[in-house]
Formats: structure tokens, C-alpha cells, sequence
């Protein structure tokens, strides 16, 4: 009997400098799509929308998401980190 796994669903929140973000969504190696955006005070909006959007777009269920990371040019004492960490594990 052979058991197929469920593919590795998985965002990737990337800080880059000069307070822009990165988001990607991939199944298993296979890229679907990614988001790029610059923020100020409405990171966690824009960050909220950008993982809705590529959900969506793709008929993804927030629910079969089995990993997100951050990642990047952050430090990971900054508010930005904190509040990207809060939004990453209202989704876990």
C-alpha cells in the first residue's frame, strides 16, 4: 500500500531593507506565486492582505498551511519582527 503525503505548504515572510517585504507561497519546491510591498505604520495590513491574496489565488485553505517563517534583514527585537511573528502564528 502506498501513502501519499500531503505536499509541504509553506509562506516565507522576507524582510528587505528599506522596510519592504517579501511574501512567497510554495507547495512542495514549486513556487505558486509571491507578493512584494513596502510598509510603514501598516505592516500588519498589508502583510494580512498579501497572504490572503495569494491563498486565494491559488485555492489554498489557510488550514493546509504546514509552514511560514520569517526571514531576512529584521532584528528580531524590532516591532516589525513582533508583529510579523503575531500574524504568522494566528495562522499556525
Amino acid at each position: 500500500m502506498v501513502h501519499h503525503s500531503k505536499p509541504l505548504v509553506s509562506i516565507a515572510v522576507n524582510f528587505k531593507p528599506d522596510h519592504r517585504v517579501s511574501v512567497a507561497l510554495d507547495v512542495g519546491k514549486e513556487p505558486l506565486g509571491a507578493v512584494d510591498f513596502l510598509f510603514d505604520n501598516n505592516l500588519e495590513t498589508l502583510l494580512i492582505a498579501a497572504i490572503d491574496k495569494l491563498l486565494k489565488k491559488n485555492r489554498i485553505d489557510p488550514s493546509s498551511l504546514n509552514k511560514v517563517k520569517i526571514g531576512g534583514v529584521i532584528d528580531k527585537n524590532s516591532l516589525a519582527y513582533r508583529i510579523a511573528r503575531t500574524v504568522v502564528r494566528a495562522i499556525e
